[in-house]
């Protein structure tokens, strides 16, 4: 579907802070609507037009490195955010419990809680997790891409008497912070004696302040993949890894076999070299479903970069009853066209392969045997030849 020249020509007038609203408004409405595929087919079309106006980006490569760079403070301008206070005497708190939890907050559709940890009466080791409480009408796969700031005020003892209160902060800013379908991102304070000085590091009270900005832009970019996936080769090339395998996950990803997403991935990596094609595969490959994988899709990866893949290797023996760390998913994913399982018919191609194999190097040994003898009596024959003309002379 292609988009129009009045919604193309209307989008290079909205500003920044509107566009950002507009795509978390799309994501929190986008589940009920009839068609989100065509609806993001057009809005995708309408904001590369808009990128390339007020970015300079010509390309939806561009585009996605553009809006995956944005940093806090230029997020904090524009996108959908909220903010965080929470204040807290850690001692009577820290009789009871080592973790402390902070109001939720609720960001275009999300909502964060976050938790304060604190591990280590005398070495004062702490730390903060970042995590998703619900998604609300957002579709799972719209993901949750965060720029966040976290302000650490930890002021001197209530009960000890001083002159001037002593106070340490801590700052800490995350651009790009990606929270995955398990929700949770720690979030770890450095140097933590820097944090609790000194002894009765407990008396004190722990101010903490989050500004959490969505970037809804970056959200709506990877949903318009996640509908194209069957073009996994080039659409998810220049994207981040854990944002890829994210989709990769997930049981509703629209392919109708599981070859489309094999196939993708190794074409995807064909030109990439040796070591980053291993180390990719290794990755993405944990989220491929194998027993859905034809035969003859399956034994043409055997002959491209993912024979050099832990993962591969690990998903052939899982395929022919082998032990494995992680066993893959043995659930077919909801739009395939025939979930059978392929594994009998995997097996029976593995021992013709065996069989050829072994066939094609008797061959060869006897090809060579036969090339052996008849060189030695071709070698016999010149000998007696040169022998006879000696004694002719």
């Amino acid at each position: 579907m292609k988009s129009t020249p009045a919604l193309d020509s209307c989008m290079k007038t909205l500003s920044q802070l509107t566009v950002f609203r507009l795509c978390a408004t799309v994501g929190q409405s986008i589940a009920s609507m009839i068609a989100p595929d065509k609806v993001l087919d057009l809005l995708m079309q309408a904001l590369l037009q808009w990128g390339s106006a007020a970015w300079g980006v010509s390309s939806p490569r561009e585009f996605y490195l553009k809006a995956k760079t944005l940093s806090y403070a230029e997020l904090a301008e524009c996108a959908p955010g909220a903010k965080s206070e929470w204040s807290v005497h850690l001692l009577p708190c820290l009789r009871t419990s080592r973790s402390l939890k902070c109001p939720a907050v609720e960001v275009a559709g999300y909502k964060f809680q976050q938790r304060f940890v604190y591990n280590d009466r005398n070495s004062g080791h702490s730390a903060s997790y970042l995590f998703a409480v619900s998604r609300g009408a957002l579709p799972e796969w719209w993901q949750c891409h965060l720029a966040v700031k976290m302000t650490l005020v930890v002021a001197a003892g209530i009960d000890q008497a001083k002159e001037k209160d002593e106070v340490v902060i801590k700052r800490l800013i995350k651009n790009d912070w990606f929270v995955d379908r398990n929700g949770w991102r720690r979030l770890k304070w450095k140097p933590h004696e820097g944090i609790f000085p000194g002894v009765m590091h407990e008396n004190r009270e722990l101010f903490l302040t989050t500004h959490v900005v969505q970037n809804s832009m970056l959200s709506l970019f990877n949903a318009h993949v996640f509908f194209h996936m069957d073009e996994l080769a080039h659409r998810c090339v220049f994207m981040a890894t854990a944002h890829v395998r994210d989709l990769l996950s997930l049981d509703s990803l629209p392919v109708s076999s599981e070859d489309l997403v094999l196939r993708g991935l190794v074409d995807m990596c064909s030109k990439c070299t040796i070591e980053t094609a291993k180390a990719t595969l290794d990755k993405m490959l944990k989220h491929v479903r194998p027993q859905f994988i034809t035969p003859e899709v399956l034994l043409k990866a055997c002959h491209g970069r993912a024979q050099k893949s832990s993962t591969f290797k690990d998903i052939l023996l899982w395929l022919i009853g082998g032990t494995v760390t992680k066993v893959p998913k043995d659930r077919p994913r909801t739009c395939y066209a025939d979930p059978s399982d392929c594994r009998p018919q995997i097996k029976v191609r593995i021992v013709e392969q065996l069989l050829k194999l072994a066939s094609s190097r008797k061959r060869r040994r006897e090809e060579g045997n036969t090339r052996c003898s008849t060189g030695s009596g071709s070698s016999s024959s010149r000998s007696s030849n040169s022998r006879s003309k000696i004694k002719e002379s």
